[in-house]
């Protein structure tokens, strides 16, 4: 094609030359770097006109030097019906509504909204998405007589130029995969058989490879395998027994700590939000995860929501239209003994440095990040269920842990010279 339209396409190499920061440019076209680019990272000056944070229950939406008019774009969504304020600063404006609005399709939609305001250049693919012909260009972007049909916005991140010119979100990093099942997440029947012959089918199963690779890996960030031998926890999962609801209790407390795909649904999915599938896996590829990989790890949930973590802690749970996910849901978990959330508290105070003293409006607040992961935000309770639990731990099982809540204050000491290990004995 080089040779037969030489002007022609030297003038879009001149366009990446003049707009790639890349010291070695000929060897970035040669390998197709242009092609494979994901986001703006390498364009220069480039700058994000777009961006958005969740601050006390609200996300806040910052749009700078905006390109066309958000008023015009927001009539495609037809009513609205929530709150939001749109506030006029030096360089553009600042938009506010509720956190909860963020996780659902008409926040995603919402959005979208102000991805075209910022980023627009009348290119004119929603023009062409528009079957009514209600979106027109001419003399600037004007919208009339919208029908709602939703198809300016069926474009990747509403806007070609805000999802082709966007900053990644893990500044610039490339994101260790969490893809750690891939399309082999545990099947039931794998976990019973594992159950009743333990090392036995380590040895000896039927899985391919690729199944037993991945279901290795399932057991042994669950801590019930090492080093291809069953633990001393697979031991007492054993006599807890192997259906039972405090043992894949601490099930899910390990693989949150040690699976990064498992720690990635608790981070990303509250308890009780359903989530549509595409908008899950479009996080998952904002953050550099691959389409592919984005896939794998929601077909996951679905597998994990079959075997004991779905049907015994209810964990997750999916909408389905026949064999298609269409939204996926983590769940408030089932913990009828306290000792669960004893092993968690203790996991929570060694993993964010040996910090065994503090108060239950700490653990409330779910928007603090840190190696530990909360209990609330884990097993999703709330503070009119935790403390009970709380109390009846301090009095069962005080040489342990402490619990006071007084005149509006509340503290939690957990014992430093017992070990998380400890609390396993206890069962």
């Amino acid at each position: 094609r080089y040779l037969c339209y030489k002007d022609g396409v030297d003038k879009y190499i001149n366009l990446i030359k003049e707009n790639i920061n890349d010291n070695n440019i000929d060897s970035y076209i040669t390998n197709g770097g242009w092609i494979e680019r994901k986001n703006g990272r390498d364009i220069l000056d480039n700058f994000s006109r777009y961006s958005e944070e969740l601050i006390n229950n609200e996300l806040i939406i910052t749009v700078k030097n905006p390109r066309t008019d958000w008023r015009e774009w927001i009539k495609t969504l037809g009513e609205i019906k929530f709150n939001f304020t749109v506030n006029p600063n030096e360089d553009g404006y600042v938009v506010k509504l509720p956190a909860y609005i963020d996780k659902t399709s008409e926040g995603k939609k919402f959005k979208q909204v102000f991805h075209k305001a910022a980023y627009c250049v009348s290119c004119r693919a929603c023009e062409a998405n528009c079957k009514y012909g209600c979106l027109s260009f001419e003399n600037g972007l004007h919208i009339e007589n919208c029908k709602h049909c939703m198809e300016c916005h069926n474009i990747d991140d509403g806007c070609l130029v805000y999802h082709s010119m966007q900053l990644p979100k893990n500044g610039g990093r490339k994101m260790k995969s969490i893809n750690t099942f891939a399309d082999h997440a545990p099947k039931i029947d794998w976990v019973r058989n594992f159950f009743t012959q333990g090392d036995k089918f380590l040895e000896d199963n039927t899985l391919g490879p690729m199944q037993i690779s991945m279901f290795k890996r399932f057991l042994s960030d669950s801590g019930l395998i090492k080093k291809n031998h069953t633990t001393d926890f697979y031991q007492q999962a054993v006599a807890l027994g192997s259906e039972s609801e405090s043992t894949w209790g601490l099930i899910l407390v390990n693989l949150a700590y040690n699976n990064p795909q498992i720690r990635w649904y608790i981070d990303h999915m509250p308890v009780g939000e359903q989530f549509p599938r595409e908008y899950l896996e479009d996080m998952l590829k904002s953050e550099g995860i691959s389409p592919k990989d984005a896939a794998s790890i929601t077909k996951s949930f679905k597998r994990l929501s079959d075997i004991q973590l779905g049907t015994i802690t209810k964990f997750g749970s999916v909408t389905m239209n026949g064999k298609q996910i269409l939204s996926l849901q983590r769940n408030k978990v089932s913990i009828s003994n306290p000792l669960v959330l004893l092993y968690s508290l203790y996991l929570y105070a060694e993993r964010c440095g040996e910090y065994y003293q503090f108060s239950l409006s700490t653990l409330d607040r779910l928007d603090i990040e840190s190696a530990g992961i909360s209990p609330i935000k884990l097993f999703g309770l709330n503070r009119e269920e935790m403390e009970p639990m709380l109390l009846g731990l301090s009095a069962k099982y005080n040489e342990y842990i402490d619990v006071t809540f007084t005149h509006d204050l509340d503290k939690i000491t957990l014992r430093d010279y017992h070990s998380s290990n400890e609390i396993l004995n206890l069962f």
